[in-house]
């Protein structure tokens, strides 16, 4: 995960220092290229990402609905998440690797 956002900033800093910024048409308010490049690479990836996701992915319409009450499912949000704070709690190393991938996250957004 972090190597390919990595990739990304190596590849946006290059196409950025490889193209110069000028006008889309003449005398366009829309600019491309220089530090716009990577943004404008991105839109690309995104509409191509559309296209794929409309026409390859099916709809998920999920399971069958419970005829029982969801509250004492085992199913239920609540089971699982009371079964996932159980798992963190009672093998330390999923929660020191839980704090530091949070300490990680929370700083970079910090700086």
């Amino acid at each position: 995960m972090y190597l390919v956002a990595i990739l990304s900033g190596i590849l946006g800093q290059f196409l950025a220092d490889a193209t110069p910024l000028q006008p889309l048409a003449p005398n366009s308010m829309i600019h491309v290229g220089g530090a716009l490049m990577p943004f404008d690479v991105a839109i690309v990836c995104l509409i191509i990402g559309l296209v794929l996701i409309t026409f390859l992915w099916t709809e998920n319409y999920g399971g069958a609905a419970p005829e029982h009450d969801s509250r004492q499912s085992e199913d239920s949000m609540m089971h699982k998440l009371a079964m996932s704070m159980r798992l963190c709690l009672s093998d330390r190393r999923i929660l020191f690797l839980g704090l530091i991938v949070a300490c990680f996250e929370g700083s970079m957004f910090a700086f």
